[in-house]
């Protein structure tokens, strides 16, 4: 759980009565001003959706998320509504996350190749019965 002090001009800015959304954004505020002053909304939600980054691993973008059900598959079109919303500081959230999705996908792969690798096996002993 995370815990912390919102001001209520933060409440106004965004228009926001959530303390997810607030901890959240505020735990990467000086990461948020420098990439506005780096991209232009448009600019990041291009960015975030030519990563093409896995979906299921993008599902901390919900403590942004206006309506956050918390439940079920993270889509397209959640990633979609989120990331349009909070272009900034949709990119702030994938950055701080990065490395630990470099590390999954990475993971995903391996398996995937592993039993890819497994399965040729298999497969090649069947060639010489």
């Amino acid at each position: 759980m995370k815990v912390g002090i919102i001001s209520s001009s933060q409440l106004a800015k965004h228009d926001r009565f959530d303390p997810e959304f607030h901890l959240t954004i505020g735990a990467l505020s000086d990461e948020i001003k420098d990439l506005a002053n780096r991209y232009s909304p448009e600019d990041a939600l291009t960015l975030l959706k030519e990563a093409d980054l896995p979906l299921d691993k993008l599902s901390f973008l919900r403590d942004i998320a206006r309506s956050n059900s918390g439940a079920g598959t993270f889509d397209e079109k959640e990633f979609l509504k989120v990331a349009q919303d909070y272009p900034i500081e949709s990119l702030a959230l994938v950055i701080s996350h990065s490395e630990t999705i470099y590390q999954q996908v990475k993971q995903a792969r391996d398996e995937a190749v592993n039993k890819a690798d497994t399965s040729l096996s298999s497969l090649s002993s069947f060639k010489n019965m």
